[in-house]
């Protein structure tokens, strides 16, 4: 199955791309809301205005909905994403290619989002997107994973951020234990993990290996942004009862910046799993530290999160 991010995905030009067809386009985006009115939305599902202070600031909504025909016969029209114009730039490529999209049965695009995020907000706003607040008739879904009765409810239109299972990778604890079942099978190709232990589960082998004098970092394994990340160096310190932590060794020795930590992110777009398709972004992220990275020798040190973590929502 494809993400919804298919329309995000950077487009090879071709000198006669497949125009869409009227049932492309409605296969693609209508939520089945015939002319017959079989299923029509209900009430709750009409869009509704965002509270004042939940309304971003930045771009103003597009009153334009642009399509861009797929390259191949038979495949829908994905939907425009424009840069932000912070950025400053146009997205050229293909652009002449684009077209309106008119079909007032299908409009507006609608978006659900469990949480403000002005970023995913103003890209929605710029593409013609109205936020839906209520129901579940949205064509774009941004938020946590959807159970399995919901993902089972989606329309052939609806699509979500996550894939089924992708937590099988995006949790910590979930990616430690694929990691570890490669290791055993590949231990070669899967050593560039740092050893971990999942509390309670691993806490007798994380006490038998525990070496006095080394620091570990500890973090909740569904957490972001840095909440929840500390560092320990005396067994007392591991949290107790049934908390769910996922503990590591520290690596002490990081390479550095102008003496600060830092770590190098690539972002890509996984639009599909079967066949497996990537699209890597052609820019990456440095996240610097802001304190001055030393040897860890006083309990000071040790709880400097300015100096050990490179978060940008912690720095």
């Amino acid at each position: 199955g494809n993400c919804c991010f298919h329309g995000l995905a950077p487009m090879s030009r071709r000198d006669s791309p497949v125009p869409p067809s009227e049932s492309d386009t409605l296969s693609e985006l209508s939520l089945a809301r015939s002319d017959s009115g079989d299923e029509l939305p209900d009430a709750d599902d009409e869009p509704e205005p965002i509270p004042a202070g939940l309304q971003p600031k930045g771009d103003q909504r597009s009153d334009t909905v642009l399509l861009l025909p797929s390259l191949f016969k038979g495949l829908p029209a994905t939907i425009w994403f424009e840069y932000p114009t912070f950025l400053r730039l146009t997205r050229d490529e293909a652009r002449d290619c684009t077209v309106d999209l008119s079909d007032k049965r299908l409009l507006p695009l609608l978006f659900k989002s469990d949480r403000t995020i002005n970023c995913i907000l103003n890209v929605c706003k710029r593409s013609g997107f109205t936020r839906l607040l209520k129901g579940q008739s949205f064509n774009l879904y941004w938020g946590h994973h959807l159970n399995e009765r919901a993902m089972r409810n989606l329309g052939p239109s609806q699509v979500v951020n996550h894939f089924p299972g992708s937590y099988g990778i995006g949790r910590k604890d979930h990616l430690w234990k694929n990691v570890s079942r490669m290791q055993r099978q590949h231990p070669a190709a899967y050593d560039f993990c740092a050893k971990s232990y999942l509390l309670p589960r691993d806490r007798e082998a994380f006490e038998r290996d525990f070496e006095e004098g080394e620091v570990y970092i500890v973090k909740p394994p569904a957490g972001a942004e840095g909440r929840g990340i500390r560092l320990i160096n005396k067994i007392d310190q591991l949290p107790r009862g049934s908390v769910q932590m996922l503990v590591q060794r520290y690596l002490g020795e990081p390479h550095l910046v102008n003496n600060k930590k830092y770590d190098l992110r690539i972002y890509v777009a996984v639009t599909s799993f079967d066949p497996l398709r990537i699209y890597t972004f052609k820019e990456g992220l440095a996240r610097f530290a802001t304190s001055d990275y030393v040897e860890i020798h006083s309990n000071k040190s040790i709880k400097d999160r300015y100096m050990h973590l490179t978060n940008y929502s912690v720095n």
